[in-house]
């Protein structure tokens, strides 16, 4: 009986070994995830995530600069007159943050270059098929729809939940570094 078990094991063994084609095959293709990608809308949530990435940028810059400045002994109409450079400053990097990032990190390299392989590592080519099967049903499609609002609506929450901790750090952070530029400054 033993035996019989060992050699079936070793048959197993050997065949996985011998015919590693039924595994490599299975490998997501390129172009079978450049649809999964289409119908699940990682362009869209590409987009949304820089938006929320960049606005919150600049909310925790602007918060920040403004607790910086409040700190500081600075007289109260030079603060009123920083608060629309500053804000003017914030938009102006979200403008380049923007452009910057579509332009060194552009969609199509991420699909290939972070999502593909991340990708390979749980799924194979037929579970792709799959999921696009899925991301073409009805409640697919819905998902993909959503997905970008619900990344929104959480970001949403997350800034009205904690965005005042983070603020706060983000305004002691400012703050310390404007006293060092301060420092640096006055040994110059």
């Amino acid at each position: 009986m033993k035996r019989r078990h060992l050699g079936l094991v070793a048959l197993l063994i050997s065949m996985i070994l011998l015919d590693s084609s039924v595994f490599a095959s299975e490998e997501i293709k390129p172009q079978t995830f450049q649809k999964f990608a289409k119908v699940a809308g990682f362009e869209k949530q590409y987009y949304q995530m820089i938006n929320i990435l960049v606005s919150n940028f600049q909310q925790g810059m602007v918060a920040g600069f403004m607790d910086g400045i409040s700190k500081k002994d600075i007289p109260s109409d030079i603060k009123e007159k920083l608060k629309p450079i500053i804000n003017n400053a914030s938009q102006n990097l979200k403008t380049d943050f923007e452009k910057i990032f579509t332009t060194e990190i552009k969609f199509d390299d991420l699909v290939t270059n972070v999502y593909l392989p991340t990708y390979r590592k749980h799924f194979t080519e037929t579970e792709m098929n799959e999921l696009i099967k899925f991301y073409n049903s009805a409640l697919g499609k819905k998902i993909a729809e959503l997905t970008p609002s619900i990344m929104q609506d959480s970001s949403d929450k997350f800034n009205q939940i904690y965005g005042q901790k983070v603020q706060a750090m983000g305004g002691d952070l400012v703050y310390n570094e404007i006293n060092q530029l301060i420092s640096k400054a006055k040994e110059l």
